[in-house]
């Protein structure tokens, strides 16, 4: 509290005048005499020792620049070395073919435009091919040296070996990846494996870095970046020339003489900013790869002769002085992060005198500045810090949490001060934004659904704004129109698209005609412009019908609009985000968008336009995916009318009754969840369950006979000739024999309808219809033992297979006695695997392989029991599975989708371990697996187009899998559920004909299990 300078207190005692001071003014007072006398003492402190403080500040900013200068090295060779190590991932780096070499053009182009350090990367090969992308960069040298022409950017330089003489050829690329011509050279003497780069990468799985060498195209000087790939059939390079690395000194020099270099272990000098004797590259290429460089020594200048003389004695890392006879200079020594196989060390030296002349100067101003500031500071800051302290120290604290994301809590604080108001207020509104901003993101990207995620985007930022609703917009950019996709409006009771499912009542907007130039639609999708309206219905510069179509009804209107484009990462255009009639949350009347909350949601669009965009992207990678999936399968069922339409009804029969064992409350699918992933999982898989059959011959598919087969129809015209020849040799005997071949016409004509009963009943043996007793088969050798005799060599027109063949045995002079029905040694087809289809056998098969690969003998084929297919036939048809299972492994699905091969594969297998092509047991075998084996059978058995056999009716196709299930073949939980939920006739209804549709009695055949 105030009071006079002195004051007389009088009580009844006593009277005692004392002299009384405000406490503010008496702590202002002490702390005035200590702050100057602490401020004087300071000031002749500082004056002593501001020389050693400048000394030591200037080690520090040496040892400052030999970091950043360390770091500029190591950001210089960072890019190089990402670049080395992913490439030396891609499979294709290794292919020895040049056109899938050329695959890696685009990424290799892209690389060199986002790593302007890296000159050149290429791939070495074992065997002494390169394929090398270079960048010109306007480098005139590297242009004409490498012959370019003035449009090119890139030059490829493709080293193959051709008859054993190395082939280089030049190919030239524009910007734009088009080609623009090339050049070749029969005679060149490079061999990567002969470079340094190449020997060290091959020593080691781990990425190196060479010393600095002569570059063989241009002989530019530098260091490469190598690694080789995991099987070591290559290595990948990426060149750094020395001038990239010399760049960076020049900006590092402190004073005017300061000079900045970098020599190798043995001194001699490799880059620095001063005129010295450092080459970038040589005029001629060298006899070897060294390089003539300049030593320490050798260089007349008494600072770096005495650099090296310092070197030497053993000083490495830290500061250093050099006194010459003209004057002191102070340095640093540090060793750079460059792995070449040798140390580098940098060296920063400047003048003493030069370092401190401008801090003395500074000092000594600064000694009379700052007496006069001292009162000046005492009183204000005194005061300021009484008055803010407290605030200051919540918001620092509320700062620290805002940097550590804690953004869940509300933040609040008033003060005095303006300042200190509307920076707790500020800080308040930023917490609040940028949790809700964070949400909102996490939100937009973890939505998978694309029409829900249209959804999410207008409705938080209608949230944001407390705008009525509004709409997004999408820009078909093919068709030149835009596209209301979702539109919401909670006042008119608007809500259309997205996951509503109510269709957009809304016509598409042309925006690119003449006539729509000033639509807002047009001004926002076309020009990128974010149109604010308060008011529409005044508003003339630009045409808004369209808007009022969407909004305006009898007794409300749109007025306020925020319409801003959507644009992705590529910085283009996808559509619109259109927000209409702000409120204002005090009275709720309609205002306009602020400025603040525009470029919120400017920022929110960006977010959601990018989350969109990845939904459209992944969308239509999907559905390439489903396309190319869907049109295997259409060229499966296509391959052959044994097979047709299979593929492309089974994922149908298999998705209606995973969604019955999904929706039964009954055991055991009570516990069976399909999620959304699963179901596309499964889809993928029914979709692919045949694809190995593109690998099965059609032939074997479609063998309708026993003796169908690829044949020489040769060997038909051949027994024709053999008739005729048979025919001149009767009717000739016939002429000599006149009257007595009349007396032999009976025997003759028993001899003939005896061969029209065998003939008969080789034929119904061929068709495969009826069981092969043993008595047929007996019958069967007796008719094929009969003999006759061959005039025609069977060894002229044939292909060079079946050749081979039949030279397996000598051939015999003519005329040869053959037997009717001969199993002979040419109708054997050997394996070419030596039994070992599998090979490793990684994914376990065990299917029983046969001898050999094929078997055409005749009496063999016409021997099987039941129908047309020998065991060769049976392996070659069943092996479809197996390549299906192979190739679908080989595919690198994401972890949503792992398990297609096991889905697709596993549909002939048994639960009694009796199937094919891994005999697995019932525990092996998950709900989807079954789901698939019973459509596979369904199918096969109602399908009315095929040709080998007669559609069956729903009654005999489902007693047929009764008896499957109660021999433990398909799952009996599963066929009761087919049964109970309806879907085989849901699916007869969809995919069979009206005939096939006959009565089923259910219940007798879910009881005919405990029958």
């Amino acid at each position: 509290m105030p009071a006079s300078a002195s004051q007389t207190i009088n009580n009844n005692t006593a009277s005692t005048p004392i002299t009384r001071y405000p406490l503010q003014l008496e702590i202002a007072t002490v702390f005035t005499v200590l702050i100057i006398l602490l401020g004087l003492s300071l000031l002749w402190y500082n004056y002593q020792e501001s020389k050693k403080i400048t000394l030591l500040a200037a080690n520090d900013m040496f040892e400052q620049i030999g970091e950043l200068t360390a770091a500029n090295i190591q950001e210089l060779y960072r890019p190089a070395e990402a670049l080395v190590d992913l490439t030396a991932q891609l499979a294709v780096t290794e292919s020895p073919a040049l056109q899938e070499r050329q695959s890696l053009l685009n990424y290799f182009f892209e690389s060199l435009r986002l790593a302007k350090h890296i000159s050149s990367i290429y791939v070495g090969y074992e065997n002494g091919e390169l394929f090398l992308v270079r960048a010109i960069r306007n480098n005139e040298t590297i242009r004409q040296s490498l012959r370019a022409p003035q449009e090119a950017v890139f030059v490829v330089n493709s080293v193959t070996i051709a008859e054993g003489k190395p082939l280089q050829t030049y190919y030239y690329y524009a910007d734009n990846g088009m080609l623009l011509g090339s050049s070749e050279s029969q005679n060149t003497d490079f061999d990567p494996r002969q470079r340094r780069w190449y020997q060290l990468a091959e020593e080691t799985s781990k990425q190196i870095t060479s010393g600095f060498y002569v570059f063989h195209s241009t002989n530019e000087i530098g260091t490469t970046v190598a690694q080789r790939t995991p099987n070591g059939r290559a290595v990948i390079g990426a060149d750094i020339t020395l001038q990239e690395l010399s760049a960076g000194f020049t900006t590092q020099k402190t004073t005017p003489s300061s000079m900045i270099l970098a020599f190798n272990a043995e001194g001699i000098l490799i880059a620095g900013n001063s005129d010295l004797a450092i080459p970038q590259s040589l005029d001629k290429k060298p006899q070897s790869n060294s390089i003539q460089q300049t030593h320490l020594t050798e260089i007349n200048n008494n600072v770096i002769n005495k650099l090296y003389e310092i070197y030497q004695s053993g000083t490495t890392n830290g500061e250093i002085g050099i006194s010459t006879a003209n004057q002191s200079w102070l340095g640093y020594i540090t060793p750079l992060p460059i792995r070449s196989g040798r140390e580098i060390y940098l060296a920063i030296l400047a003048p003493q005198n030069e370092l401190l002349a401008g801090i003395i100067k500074v000092r000594n101003n600064s000694v009379m500045i700052s007496l006069g500031l001292l009162l000046l500071a005492v009183f204000a800051a005194w005061l300021i810090a009484r008055r803010m302290s407290k605030s200051l120290r919540i918001l620092a604290a509320e700062a620290e949490n805002i940097r550590e994301f804690k953004l869940d809590t509300p933040f609040s604080l008033r003060s005095h001060i303006i300042e200190v108001d509307d920076l707790a207020a500020t800080m308040a509104v930023m917490k609040s934004s940028i949790h809700q901003f964070i949400e909102i993101s996490k939100a937009l990207s973890a939505e998978k659904d694309f029409d829900r995620l249209l959804e999410n985007i207008l409705m938080e930022a209608r949230k944001v704004c407390n705008a009525d609703g509004g709409a997004v917009i999408l820009y078909d950019d093919e068709k030149q129109v835009a596209n209301v996709s979702f539109a919401y409006n909670q006042r008119i009771d608007l809500h259309c698209g997205g996951t509503s499912k109510a269709k957009v009542p809304f016509s598409q907007i042309t925006i690119l005609s003449s006539q729509a130039s000033n639509l807002v639609e047009h001004q926002v999708v076309i020009n990128g412009k974010t149109v604010v309206t308060s008011d529409i219905t005044n508003d003339t510069r630009y045409d808004y019908h369209y808007m009022s179509e969407r909004y305006d009804r009898a007794e409300y209107r749109c007025r306020s609009i925020l319409s801003l484009p959507l644009r992705n990462r590529q910085d283009e255009i996808i559509g619109a985000l259109e927000l209409t009639n702000a409120r204002s949350k005090i009275d709720d009347h309609i205002v306009e968008f602020k400025p603040e909350i525009v470029s919120y949601v400017q920022a929110l669009s960006s977010q959601a336009a990018i989350a969109l965009d990845n939904r459209r992207l992944l969308k239509a990678q999907k559905d390439l995916l489903d396309s190319f999936i869907q049109l295997i399968a259409g060229a499966i069922d296509a391959k052959s009318p044994y097979t047709s339409g299979h593929c492309q009804r089974v994922p149908e029969l298999a998705r209606m009754l995973a969604e019955a064992a999904h929706n039964s409350e009954a055991e055991p699918f009570n516990s069976f969840q399909l999620t959304d992933d699963e179901r596309y999982e499964l889809h993928i898989a029914s979709w692919l369950h045949d694809c190995g059959k593109v690998t099965t011959p059609e032939y074997v598919v479609d063998k309708a006979t026993k003796l169908e087969c690829v044949y020489n129809r040769l060997h038909e015209i051949r027994m024709r000739f053999e008739v005729l020849w048979r025919d001149a040799q009767i009717e000739h005997f016939k002429k000599l024999a006149g009257d007595a071949v009349n007396k032999d016409e009976g025997k003759l004509e028993i001899l003939l309808r005896k061969l029209r009963e065998d003939f008969t009943f080789i034929a119904e043996c061929n068709v495969g219809g009826e069981y092969m007793a043993p008595e047929r088969i007996e019958r069967l050798e007796n008719i094929g033992s009969r003999s006759w005799v061959r005039y025609f060599d069977d060894r002229i027109g044939l292909s060079h297979d079946e050749l081979i063949r039949k030279q397996r045995k000598p051939a015999k002079p003519l005329p040869v006695t053959e037997i009717l029905l001969a199993d002979k040694d040419e109708h054997i087809v050997p394996r070419d695997d030596n039994g070992q289809p599998y090979g490793d056998n990684p994914h376990g098969f065990r299917m029983d392989v046969p001898k050999n690969a094929y078997n055409y003998g005749e009496l063999y084929n016409l021997s099987v029991a039941r129908g047309t297919l020998t065991a060769e036939d049976r392996f070659k048809i069943n092996e479809h599975i197996v390549q299906t299972i192979i190739l679908l492994n080989k595919l690198p699905f994401p972890k949503e989708l792992r398990r297609v091969p096991t889905w697709a594969g596993n549909h002939h297998e048994t639960l009694v371990g009796s199937g094919y092509p891994r005999k697995l047991q019932a525990e092996d075998l998950s709900v989807p697996e079954r789901i698939m084996a019973i459509a596979d059978i369904f199918e096969a058995l109602t399908a009315s187009d095929r040709p080998y056999k007669k559609a069956k009716t729903l009654s005999e196709s489902l007693r047929i899998m009764s008896f499957m299930r109660n021999d433990g073949h398909i799952c009996p939980q599963l066929f009761d559920l087919f049964l109970s939920s309806g879907i085989y006739l849901d699916y007869a209804q969809q995919f069979l004909s009206p005939g096939q549709i006959d009565h089923v009695d259910v219940d007798q055949l879910m009881s005919a299990m405990t029958a």
